[in-house]
């Protein structure tokens, strides 16, 4: 108001004592904008009336003058918000920075780990070994690292030269598979190959591993909301570096392009983040934080994680505002559930963790809340789809998954009201 002392309700306005400015900052706050009215009746609360109004001219002058103050009390209030936003957002990203060189830490620190591994005597004598057999067998290497993972599984990394032929090739990957199923005394087969390495790129890597001794298969179901042009639920499959399946559902709060920018950025993060070998709770805060910063208005998004080790027999299950997951063995179903905010509505995220067992025959279910919300009669409705898929008698992934769609919207009188995503893994 300094430029306005020429306003006729200036002194009123300025006086800080008198409550106006106390009251107009309070319409402001519930309304985000004023306008004349509200003026004039905070005036009046304050026994501020204002004359002469009968008359044209000045009519017209007062309303210009309360005019003015509405403008300026509606840019003070954008000013300071704007304020507010960017101190949010340098907040949030000295957070991001910090949690992402957290995490680079630990995956260096990972890495050194296991170069240690590799470099010392813990399995020279199967090395010594395994490059005698690979001699007797005209196979030439020029280096073998063996290393451990926590879960038991070995890791062979053969660095040698790729044959020209193929058929070639394919009996040096067979023999190689043979000899290291021979040393450890398990199932060893190649994961992957990873060619022109070296300063002279003429070399190969090859990646042998113990073979899984479990097998999953997998069914990804997705419906629009009606009247929707983008499902606001995202979903992805991945295998990870060590070997283990990962399966994540995000739902958007609400539905349409928002609701899949936030959940597209979910999942794209941690395709990105879990698949460079960032711990997993390393990965979430920092899902959560960038949700957070991109969100232009009330935009989050739910996570909803299961990582299948398939080597042990194990899941993990991580949640932040997901739905339950349900593991269906025959007609016992076990329902795993956690009460947690989506991600990006805390600046701290309190993800939940669940670690169990798996077993052949094992069928996981994952989904997202308009599947489970499509039964309106429902009072328990967690305990209603968990009856619904005790009574499911086909143990096929896909034809559970289409049943799950189905019956939703046939819940829902034939009608999508929300989006609905389900994944469904049988393990075998």
């Amino acid at each position: 108001m300094e430029n306005e002392s020429n306003n006729m309700l200036y002194e009123e306005i300025v006086n800080v004592d008198n409550g106006i400015a106390k009251d107009l900052f309070k319409k402001l706050q519930e309304k985000e904008e004023l306008y004349i009215q509200d003026i004039i009746d905070i005036l009046e609360k304050h026994n501020s009336y204002l004359a002469g109004l009968d008359d044209e001219e000045i009519r017209q002058h007062v309303e210009k003058d309360i005019i003015k103050i509405a403008k300026i009390a509606n840019h003070a209030a954008k000013l300071t918000k704007l304020n507010f936003a960017w101190k949010k957002q340098v907040e949030n990203s000295k957070k991001t920075i910090s949690i992402g060189l957290e995490g680079v830490s630990k995956v260096i620190s990972n890495v050194a780990e296991n170069i240690g591994e590799k470099n010392n005597e813990r399995f020279e004598k199967e090395k010594q070994e395994i490059e005698l057999l690979l001699l007797q067998k005209n196979i030439g290497v020029y280096d073998i690292n063996i290393t451990k993972q926590k879960n038991g599984k070995i890791v062979v990394n053969v660095y040698t030269k790729i044959k020209e032929d193929i058929t070639e090739e394919v009996s040096k990957i067979q023999k190689i598979e043979t000899i290291l199923e021979k040393i450890f005394q398990e199932k060893i087969i190649m994961q992957k190959q990873k060619n022109n390495i070296g300063s002279d790129k003429q070399k190969v890597l090859q990646t042998y591993v113990s073979e899984d001794r479990y097998t999953v298969n997998i069914a990804m179901v997705s419906k629009t909301k009606q009247e929707s042009i983008v499902n606001g639920d995202s979903s992805l499959k991945l295998k990870l570096e060590d070997g283990k399946m990962l399966l994540a559902l995000s739902d958007g709060m609400g539905s349409g392009t928002e609701a899949n920018k936030s959940s597209s950025t979910a999942i794209k993060m941690i395709k990105k983040l879990m698949g460079a070998g960032f711990e997993k709770q390393t990965s979430l805060e920092l899902i959560n934080t960038s949700i957070a910063m991109k969100a232009q208005s009330e935009t989050f998004a739910t996570l909803d994680i299961a990582i299948l080790d398939l080597y042990a027999g194990n899941i993990e299950v991580l949640k932040n505002g997901a739905c339950p997951t349900y593991i269906k063995r025959n007609k016992e179903i076990k329902m795993i559930h956690a009460i947690s905010l989506p991600a990006g509505i805390l600046n701290n995220v309190e993800s939940v963790v669940f670690d169990t067992d798996i077993q052949q025959g094992d069928i996981i279910i994952m989904c997202t809340d308009g599947i489970l919300e499509a039964n309106r009669e429902a009072i328990n409705k967690e305990e209603a789809f968990k009856q619904f898929l005790q009574n499911i008698h086909t143990d096929n992934p896909q034809k559970i998954a289409d049943l799950i769609i189905k019956e939703s919207i046939d819940l829902d009188f034939g009608i999508a009201r929300d989006d609905m995503s389900v994944i469904v893994a049988k393990i075998g």
